[in-house]
């Protein structure tokens, strides 16, 4: 069981298809459980539950699986466990609107400020640094991008505790799309200091990205794609935008394919172009909807409807 947990979690999503840990994720589980090593069983879980929603899975089938991981880390009294899903849960529930609002991560057992409070009250940083990630992811792909950089500079004081985990590949490039997203609204100096630092992160990405492109080439190439974009390459941007595309759809990651489409209707809509950009709106639309993403696609037919498309 952990020698499961650190091959699927700190080894193989850096070299081998996410699927791979997914599949040692379950091994380990079982494992961990029969050998009656309940605290690793209970990490495994986290895991087991979670990494579905990055890839094939809708929210609708992973929150349940969220659920069983939660109850099982509090049954075996394992703070840190429960605490760790409790973060998933609170960002599926945000993504899939259960909650008030797309910024709003509230449950009813628990407010984010009172979850925040509990695991800082005992040093659960680690729980605190996934927590920001998930929520920077949520509030990037709800159109966000201010409040998502927000939630991701709160979790780098904490990065060190999770070095080598998926989620510190998650922040570069969740970071990288905010700034991104920022670029159109700002100029000069600020701009260019948006621009370094997403080039800073696209050298570690590409690095992920040669070894292993299965998990990772797909965000390397949507990042470059909206580099692009900001550099007046209008058809490199499509061309990369459309590569993301398809390679995300290949390795069934269903959030990034909904997400790039989508990027790339509003860059087709910068031309003018209502009929390219309705096509991919269209596609995003439909990927958002495999996936779940209740508040995004709410937002997303409102902005539609107001553009007659």
């Amino acid at each position: 069981g952990r020698a499961c947990f650190h091959l699927a979690e700190f080894t193989s999503l850096w070299t081998k298809p996410l699927g791979y840990a997914r599949e040692r994720n379950r091994e380990g589980f079982l494992a961990a459980l029969n050998a009656g090593d309940l605290q690793y069983a209970g990490y495994l879980s986290i895991y087991d539950a979670a990494y579905p929603a990055y890839q094939e899975r809708s929210l609708e089938q992973v929150l349940p699986a969220v659920d069983e991981s939660l109850s099982f880390n509090r049954k075996t009294q394992n703070i840190l466990g429960a605490d760790t899903i409790l973060a998933f849960k609170m960002a599926f529930s945000c993504m899939s609107g259960k909650t008030a609002g797309d910024q709003n991560f509230d449950l009813e057992e628990i407010s984010e400020a009172e979850y925040l409070s509990t695991c800082l009250s005992y040093g659960n940083v680690l729980a605190v640094c996934i927590f920001n990630i998930v929520k920077g992811w949520t509030l990037c792909l709800h159109g966000h991008p201010k409040e998502a950089l927000a939630a991701l500079k709160e979790s780098e004081q904490f990065l060190q505790f999770i070095g080598g985990m998926l989620f510190t590949a998650e922040h570069n490039f969740y970071s990288s799309m905010s700034l991104a997203a920022l670029c159109a609204e700002t100029s000069g100096v600020q701009q260019a200091e948006f621009l370094e630092k997403i080039k800073t992160n696209q050298e570690k990405l590409k690095t992920l990205a040669d070894s292993c492109p299965e998990n990772w080439r797909h965000k390397y190439l949507l990042v470059e794609a909206e580099l692009a974009a900001i550099n007046d390459d209008f058809l490199r941007a499509v061309e990369l935008f459309q590569e993301s595309v398809a390679l995300a759809r290949a390795q069934d990651f269903l959030s990034v394919e909904a997400l790039a489409n989508e990027r790339l209707a509003r860059h087709w809509m910068r031309k003018d172009a209502f009929h390219y950009a309705g096509l991919h709106f269209r596609e995003a639309m439909s990927g958002y909807e495999r996936w779940g993403a209740k508040h995004k696609i709410d937002q997303l037919e409102r902005e539609l409807t107001r553009l007659g498309l």
